[in-house]
């Protein structure tokens, strides 16, 4: 059995008023027409027609999903003074003592604000010692900021600046093959750094890094203002 429903429809034919001569009547409107049009159940919606511009279809723009706005980080990094990085007459040779190239590992956690990122880091490093086989250590701690510029690309460069508190200690070998460390010195310093971030996925990505490190020189093992660059790479997870 054919089931139908009816809807009521207005036609475009208006009904026109006349007089009994046959003219219309003026000031009188036309009542339009009203017409009941079988609409058949289970009949799909018309279609959408695509929006066409130039002669092409446009295809409708999506939505980009959100950035992720908290990262963590992990880098490897070569430091070295540019300086000559002198922390005086070593205790047990008792000649001068240079710090040489190093190796560091180091973290950092950034909170993102737009083109703004706020982050803390923290760090390790270790230098060889000239004239002696002791070696001179960095545990340094870090608070600041990078500007990246954001854009359509995978590509995001970036410049960070922050305030670093080193706490270096030097780790003296033995004739007996031991080693003892000694106190630790605290010397405050900064840091500004010039990178680039590939951004392989939406929540991973590669960094490449030089930093600029100075030293402010008002601890007990350098008594002279230092710098250093120290170029890091790592990868930064965005969660």
């Amino acid at each position: 059995m054919m089931v139908c429903a009816w809807a009521v429809v207005s036609t475009a034919e208006a009904q026109v008023i006349t007089s009994e001569g046959g003219e219309p009547i003026e000031g009188q409107q036309a009542q339009p027409q009203q017409q009941q049009v079988p609409i058949m159940e289970g009949t799909p919606p018309p279609q959408q027609q695509p929006i066409m511009e130039g002669g092409q279809e446009v295809q409708p723009i999506q939505a980009e999903p959100e950035r992720l706005v908290r990262q963590i980080s992990a880098y490897l990094s070569v430091p070295f003074f540019l300086t000559d990085g002198n922390i005086g007459t070593n205790v047990t040779t008792g000649n001068p003592v240079d710090v040489g190239p190093g190796f560091g590992v180091h973290g950092r956690f950034g909170w993102e604000l737009g083109f703004i990122v706020l982050e803390g880091q923290v760090g390790y490093e270790i230098h060889g010692l000239s004239n002696t086989s002791s070696t001179f250590q960095d545990i340094w701690v870090g608070l600041g900021a990078r500007f990246q510029l954001l854009n359509r690309s995978r590509m995001v460069p970036f410049v960070a600046a922050a305030f670093r508190l080193n706490l270096f200690s030097e780790r003296v070998s033995t004739t007996a093959g031991t080693s003892t460390v000694s106190e630790i010195d605290v010397d405050p310093g900064a840091q500004v750094a010039l990178g680039l971030t590939v951004e392989i996925t939406r929540s991973f990505g590669i960094e490449v890094a030089v930093s600029s490190n100075f030293l402010f020189g008002v601890g007990d093992y350098f008594q002279e203002f230092q710098f250093a660059l120290q170029p890091w790479v790592g990868a930064t997870l965005f969660i």
